[in-house]
C-alpha cells in the first residue's frame, strides 16, 4: 500500500535523519533487508524514535524500492531516506517550484541539466510539473524518467515550425510515433504547422495531436485507396449553421459481417484474440476510420472510453466535422486534441456537460450517457431505428436516470446496445472500447431514414 503525504506537508518537511543507537541500527538493518514491503514499511515506522528519528514517515514506501541488494550500512539507509524525501518534494512541485528543486537535487537522480533543460528551462519545468500533477511515484527512479519526458514535451513546445518534426524524431523514444506509413505520404510542413506554437501538457497530448493531423491529411489525399465500406462523399443539409453531411455515413453491407476475417484484424491489433467477442465490429470501425488503436498496435478492447473520446468517435462515425467554436466548458483544455470535437458536438446539441461549465473531461462515458448521445445524433441525422429485437425490461431499470430512459429503450429495441446476461442494464457502468465499436457499428447498420406519414423522408 503506497502511502503519500500532502503537498502542504511536502513543502515544510526536511530530510532530517538521526540514529539513536548505532549498534541496534545495524541489527535492524539486517532485519529490514529480509522483510517484504508491508513489513518493511511497518518496521520503519515502529522503530522511529527508537532506532532512528525521521522527520516524516510517509517516505517509507520509497525506501523499500531502493533496498535492491540490501542496505549495507546505516549510511545507506540515511542516503536512501534523503533521496526519498527529495523525490516526494519533486512530485509535489507546482507553481514554478520545479526548476529550483531540479537544480538542487538533479545529481541525486542521475539527471543532467545540460542541453534542452538549459535551453528551454521554463517549458521543461512546466512540463515536469504537469506530469507530476496528481501522480504518485512508486520509485525514486521514476524521477529521471519523468524528467526525460518533460524535456521531450517542453522542447516540442519551444520548437519553431522548422524544428518541431526533428524534435519529435529526436525524442521518439518517448513519443513512439510512426514516421513511415501515413506520415510519409502527407505534407510534413502541414504536420509541423499543427504541432508548433502549442502548449502541450503531456506526452499523450503530443501523440494525439500528431496522429490526428496525420489522419486528417491522409484522409484528404486525392485518389487514396479506401476500404470498400469507407465513408463516401455526398450532399447534405445544414444544421445550426454547420454542415452535417448525412451522405458521409458509411454505406453498410449487412452481409459483410459474415465475411470478416478475424485473422486479419488480429494481425493489426496484437491484443485481439478469438476470445474477444467484438472483433467483427472492431474490424468495421477500424476500416472505416471511426476508431483506431494505440501507438503500440493495441486496440485495448476492455479499456473504458472517456467522454471526449466517445464524442470524437460519434462525430467520426456520422461524418460531422470538428470546428472551432465557443463551448463554455472550463475543463476542456484550449488547444487540446478533443476541443474542436466537443465544441462541434455541444453546438449541435449532441452532448451536454455534467454541469453548465463542466464537460467531464477524462471521465469514462457511462452506458446510459452513451445511449443518450447516440439518440441525439440519430435525431440530428434525421434517422431512426426500426425495432430489431423484442423490448426488454431490465432488472435494474430503476437505476436508469430519468433523462436517459427513453434513449436506453430506443437503443435496446433498435438492437444497438444490449443488457447483461443477468438481465440488468448497468446504466452507470463504463462503456468499454469493445462496446463502443459494437454500438456504433450496430447503429450504422440498423438505422433508416425517419418516416413521416408513413413515407420515408428524402
Amino acid at each position: 500500500m503506497v502511502s503519500t503525504i500532502s503537498a502542504e506537508e511536502a513543502a515544510k518537511r526536511t530530510a532530517y535523519f538521526v540514529y539513536t543507537d548505532t549498534e541496534l541500527a545495524a541489527k535492524k538493518l539486517a532485519e529490514l533487508n529480509a522483510l517484504d514491503r508491508e513489513a518493511f514499511e511497518a518496521s520503519i515506522k515502529e522503530n522511529n524514535g527508537v532506532v532512528w528519528v525521521l522527520d516524516f514517515e510517509a517516505e517509507a514506501y520509497l525506501l523499500f524500492a531502493q533496498r535492491k541488494e540490501g542496505f549495507q550500512s546505516a549510511g545507506d539507509l540515511e542516503r536512501a531516506y534523503q533521496r526519498a524525501c527529495m523525490a516526494v518534494e519533486l512530485s509535489h512541485s507546482q507553481g514554478g517550484a520545479a526548476e529550483g528543486l531540479l537544480r538542487l537535487y538533479h545529481t541525486q537522480f542521475g539527471i543532467s541539466l545540460d542541453g534542452d533543460f538549459e535551453a528551454h528551462t521554463a517549458e521543461v519545468a512546466k512540463a515536469f510539473e504537469n506530469s507530476m500533477a496528481g501522480r504518485t511515484i512508486t520509485s525514486v527512479d521514476e524521477i529521471a524518467v519523468i524528467f526525460h519526458e518533460a524535456c521531450a514535451v517542453g522542447t516540442v513546445n519551444a520548437s519553431a515550425r522548422t524544428e518541431v518534426i526533428q524534435t519529435l524524431k529526436r525524442y521518439n523514444d518517448v513519443f513512439q510515433l510512426d514516421f513511415n506509413g501515413k506520415f510519409a505520404k502527407v505534407e510534413e510542413a502541414e504536420i509541423a504547422k499543427a504541432m508548433a506554437g502549442r502548449a502541450f501538457s503531456t506526452v499523450s497530448a503530443v501523440q494525439n495531436a500528431f496522429l490526428n493531423r496525420v489522419d486528417e491529411l491522409y484522409a484528404a489525399l486525392p485518389g487514396k485507396d479506401k476500404p470498400s465500406n469507407s465513408r463516401p462523399g455526398g450532399g447534405g443539409g445544414g444544421t445550426g449553421g454547420m454542415s452535417v453531411d448525412s451522405g458521409s455515413v458509411p454505406v453498410v453491407d449487412k452481409e459483410v459481417m459474415d465475411e470478416i476475417s478475424n485473422a486479419e484484424i488480429k494481425e493489426t491489433f496484437s491484443d485481439l484474440s478469438d476470445s474477444v467477442w467484438a472483433i467483427p465490429y472492431i474490424r468495421q470501425v477500424y476500416e472505416n476510420g471511426i476508431m483506431s488503436g494505440d501507438p503500440d498496435g493495441r486496440f485495448r478492447p476492455e479499456d473504458s472510453v472517456t467522454r471526449e473520446e466517445f464524442t470524437k468517435i460519434v462525430l467520426a462515425a456520422f461524418g460531422i466535422e470538428p470546428e472551432d467554436a465557443k463551448h463554455g466548458f472550463q475543463d476542456v483544455e484550449p488547444g487540446a486534441w478533443y476541443e474542436s470535437y466537443v465544441a462541434a458536438a455541444a453546438r449541435l446539441g449532441i452532448i451536454q456537460g455534467l454541469e453548465t461549465d463542466r464537460f467531464g473531461t477524462g471521465l469514462p462515458v457511462s452506458r446510459q450517457d452513451a445511449s443518450v448521445i447516440l439518440s441525439r445524433v440519430l435525431a440530428l441525422q434525421q434517422k431512426e431505428l426500426p425495432a430489431a429485437v423484442e423490448e426488454q425490461r431490465f432488472s435494474d431499470e430503476a437505476e436508469i436516470a430519468s433523462y436517459a430512459e427513453a434513449a436506453v429503450q430506443e437503443m435496446q429495441a433498435g438492437g444497438v446496445i444490449n443488457g447483461m446476461e443477468d438481465g440488468s442494464f448497468r446504466p452507470k457502468a463504463n462503456l468499454t472500447r469493445a462496446e463502443a465499436a459494437k454500438v456504433i457499428w450496430s447503429m450504422l447498420s440498423n438505422m433508416t431514414e425517419q418516416q413521416e406519414g408513413g413515407k420515408e423522408l428524402v
